[in-house]
């Protein structure tokens, strides 16, 4: 009977924790973890701890992942069934670091045989160190939701990162953990503080957000962006990165969008915006007399306006890249994707090995192999210094941090999401990726290929977000500093999960002497 219950916890967090996802609510994560914790007390070996461990991850990743299979269909061409099988392969996977943090916290806890607070702050630190340095090609973590709320404590990723928001949320469970476990002892006053404490931490936190979204310099500078959502679709962006005759279609499609978008504008656009690999070609000075490449370059001059673009380049390799434009059609700069995505830009471990990469290509067609390029280097462009990324590059903090590191006053995102459909996906990765402006403090233009399109102010102010999978042109006013203040999380992000895990360790060594200073009198 102990052990059914103990079952029923777990997938009672396996949903828990899935709908605190987008585009769910964050409030859920504050307590998702509390009946698997539970369950992991009532463990009575390591396989038992494994086991609800595996099964809640199983279920987060089947309902929050759920897409997964969407891109199996539509990018890897396999059919629904051998899709959904795919599926339910990663979910096996993908989010194992559930498992180590519940071994690693059994190992330590019959070592050290901590009362039940001091335990509950170990299964903290487990898991928060795990769900950060466990290798994830989508490293989603508890913070990231709280973007898409009302809450101002979202604003204090300037100081700890959205890291620093899930380990809040984590610890949060700790606080609710110890109210379920004393109402069940009957310690009903004790109970109600831990509620009290809740209660003052959350809205101490968000008066520290919102005191902080206030405390910014003011901004020194305005840009007007026009942005172009194309929606092509996915048979015509393989065919034209193949070169078979769609090249010239979605050029011509970005070329009349973005007529529209300026002829219906009474103010200057300072530039345009096209997605990632918008421009189906080498945008290279060797490929200059390509007469896609006068066409682009061409199109420019019409509009008097610059772009800034997702395209290719070329040399031995081919890379996923971005280029920017002068309103005469020249190129002024160029980007090269330095973190390629796993099995869409590349296999791991076959970069050495074209052969490989030849059979693989034979076996799934849509499969890329792309040139890694030199790392996170800013556009110098119209006086400004823009942290050019693309799609994936956005969502891992570390790497974004190193445009604002280099000067960078703008963040610009080119995105193709078209391989997820209506699904999660989509929502995820847009605010995973607007996170990054509220801890650089840099505002954020995101042109995306099918949705979602869209722009976010160094403030954390979300602009009007386009429509999936429809055509949609806009244009953002954006507020920027000439030199943008530095963020702590800027300072200190890769030690900073490392700083909360070793202060909660701290707080465990005092919690152990006071409990044998008590016994000892």
């Amino acid at each position: 009977m102990r052990k059914n219950k103990a079952l029923l916890l777990a997938i009672i967090s396996g949903f828990l924790v899935a709908f605190s996802f987008i585009p769910f609510s964050p409030i859920i994560g504050l307590v998702a973890l509390v009946p698997l914790w539970i369950s992991l007390d009532q463990a009575t070996s390591y396989k038992q701890a494994f086991l609800y461990s595996w099964i809640t991850q199983f279920l987060l990743s089947l309902i929050g992942f759920h897409w997964i299979a969407t891109t199996a269909h539509d990018f890897g061409y396999m059919p629904w069934s051998l899709s959904i099988l795919v599926l339910l392969a990663f979910c096996c996977l993908v989010h194992l670091h559930f498992c180590v943090a519940a071994l690693a916290h059994r190992y330590l806890q019959s070592k050290w045989n901590l009362n039940s607070v001091s335990s509950d702050l170990l299964k903290v630190i487990c898991f928060f160190l795990a769900e950060t340095y466990w290798p994830m090609i989508f490293p989603w973590n508890f913070g990231y939701t709280w973007l898409t709320s009302n809450f101002p404590l979202f604003q204090t990723a300037e100081i700890w990162g959205f890291t620093g928001i899930s380990f809040l949320s984590i610890l949060a469970n700790l606080i609710f953990k110890q109210i379920v476990d004393l109402r069940s002892a009957g310690n009903i006053k004790q109970a109600r503080n831990y509620v009290a404490i809740f209660l003052a931490s959350f809205f101490a936190i968000n008066l520290l957000g919102y005191g902080l979204k206030l405390s910014l310099p003011p901004f020194d500078q305005k840009l007007r962006v026009g942005v172009v959502q194309a929606n092509i679709g996915n048979f015509d962006k393989i065919q034209a990165e193949h070169g078979a005759g769609f090249q010239e279609k979605i050029i011509e499609k970005y070329l009349a969008l973005s007529r529209e978008l300026i002829s219906k504008q009474k103010e200057k656009v300072d530039f345009i915006v096209w997605p990632e690999t918008a421009i189906p070609i080498a945008m290279e000075e060797w490929n200059r007399d390509n007469y896609l490449y006068k066409k682009v370059s061409y199109g420019m001059v019409q509009l008097k306006t610059p772009l800034i673009s997702g395209s290719f380049l070329a040399d031995s390799h081919t890379y996923n890249a971005a280029i920017s434009m002068d309103a005469k059609g020249k190129i002024q700069d160029e980007y090269k994707k330095s973190l390629l995505l796993a099995f869409g830009e590349t296999v791991p471990f076959t970069e050495n090995h074209p052969d490989i990469q030849k059979q693989l290509k034979k076996l799934v067609p849509a499969l890329s192999f792309f040139g890694k390029g030199p790392g996170a280097k800013p556009i110098d462009f119209l006086g400004q210094k823009m942290g050019v990324n693309i799609c994936y590059e956005a969502i891992h903090p570390n790497f974004m941090t190193g445009y604002k590191n280099q000067g960078a006053n703008v963040l610009i995102n080119l995105t193709n999401d078209s391989w997820f459909g209506q699904t999660f996906e989509p929502y995820q990765h847009l605010y995973m990726t607007l996170a990054r402006a509220i801890e650089l403090r840099l505002p954020l233009i995101r042109s995306t290929n099918t949705g979602i399109t869209t722009a976010i102010e160094a403030s954390g102010e979300i602009k009007e977000l386009s429509p999936i999978g429809k055509e949609w042109t806009g244009v953002f006013e954006i507020n920027a500093h000439s030199k943008p203040p530095t963020s702590l999380y800027q300072k200190f992000a890769a030690y900073i999960p490392l700083i909360l895990a070793a202060l909660s360790a701290l707080s465990i060594l005092q919690l152990r002497r006071h409990n044998a200073n008590n016994k000892a009198s």
